[in-house]
């Protein structure tokens, strides 16, 4: 794996934290890899397609920095776009991944996506209300607050409002089936089984004016299709037309769920326990920086290089990092400001290296002597470089 990656938890509980006076699950974390006999350092990507984006790149993983080429950085800058309304490469951009830092930036992408994309597909676009029981009675404008809440992070992977259209691409946030159908599972909506209860949608104003509907009732369930699924999960239902093999494969039914979380609003003294009820699932290709890891963002980026105020640079350089190792060339970048050309050029955090070293370096010292000798003696050509 790629070691320069933003970490799932905080450093005080990673491998980079010191395993003196650390817990004994945190030291047999350490003990399971300094076990390992072999370790290969894997050292081509497959993925870029752009000479310029993999010398800045080669660039960053140099210790101590390296300064990159005047070519590559203009190509970089070249990749900031204006408003929406100015820069026809938005247009082009259709279907690409959209992330950024901040929770904030990806819900309004979320939203700006699901709206832009359903009206070119000419499809409606269906806004889900979550329904949100408190544990306790709070002020109106603490539950509209609550509602609002952009960082699903803290309101368990649920927003408060959900857009969905048929033909969108999603992930699914709850396991299927496990192991074979896990969280993130990409998947395509191929209909939407409104609740009883609700009124007419096709008589709605608002698909006249916005493209919209807004539902009153939670849906029954959401019908997706996993990719590359030919497994059958539905039955047709008692006297309907029998479906075509091909029409089930990879369909599931994908039912509201709830699940606990915990709020405190602007002036409340304390957290209050929320149940909340969505369907989960989630826009695939808009998210957090975190969610995009270990992705290749096809067919481009769009990146925002905007971060909260004291962030680290170690976790800024990170987070560059990330963002420039998605896409495969700097012609499939798109970026919302700019980043910082001295944190780019000032090299991996030394944090991560120490900790990367102390644990693997003489090991892949070891493996390359090992894997000489195994060719040397089964006769094989001694390899190049």
């Amino acid at each position: 794996g790629d070691f320069y990656q933003l970490p799932p938890v905080p450093a005080t509980a990673s491998l980079l934290a010191s395993p003196s006076s650390r817990s004994y699950e945190h030291q047999q974390g350490r003990k399971l890899l300094s076990d390992m006999e072999y370790v290969l350092d894997f050292v081509n990507m497959q993925r870029f397609q752009g000479p310029l984006l993999v010398h800045i790149l080669e660039a960053m993983r140099t210790p101590g920095g390296q300064k990159i080429s005047e070519e590559a950085w203009q190509a970089l800058k070249d990749t900031a776009i204006g408003s929406a309304g100015a820069d026809a490469r938005f247009k082009q951009a259709r279907g690409w991944y959209e992330c950024a830092y901040e929770w904030r930036i990806v819900s309004y992408a979320m939203h700006a996506h699901a709206r832009l994309n359903a009206k070119a597909a000419g499809k409606i676009l269906f806004y889900v209300p979550a329904i949100d029981a408190p544990a306790a009675r709070i002020p109106k404008e603490a539950f509209d607050e609550m509602h609002a809440l952009p960082n699903i992070g803290t309101s368990a992977k649920f927003p408060g409002i959900l857009p969905i259209f048929v033909g969108m691409e999603m992930i699914l946030t709850e396991s299927f089936l496990p192991p074979r159908i896990v969280r993130g599972t990409p998947v395509e909506v191929v209909d939407i089984e409104v609740h009883p209860k609700e009124p007419p949608v096709q008589s709605r104003a608002s698909i006249a004016s916005h493209g919209c509907v807004l539902l009153h009732y939670m849906p029954r369930c959401i019908y997706v299709r996993v990719r590359g699924c030919t497994d059958v999960f539905l039955g047709p239902a008692a006297g309907a037309a029998q479906p075509g093999g091909s029409d089930l494969q990879g369909i599931l039914a994908v039912q509201p769920t709830t699940r606990q979380w915990m709020f405190k609003g602007k002036g409340m003294q304390g957290a209050v326990s929320v149940s909340r009820t969505q369907c989960p699932l989630l826009p695939q290709k808009q998210c957090t920086l975190h969610g995009v890891q270990g992705k290749t963002a096809d067919p481009g980026l769009i990146a925002h290089w905007t971060f909260p105020k004291g962030l680290k640079r170690e976790s800024i350089w990170l987070a560059y990092y990330v963002s420039l190792s998605r896409p495969r060339s700097l012609s499939r970048l798109l970026s919302h400001g700019m980043p910082d050309r001295s944190i780019i050029e000032s090299g991996p955090p030394e944090s991560i290296t120490d900790a990367f070293e102390e644990l693997f370096i003489d090991k892949i010292a070891a493996t390359k002597l090992a894997c000489a000798q195994a060719r040397a003696e089964m006769g094989w050509p001694a390899r190049q470089g």
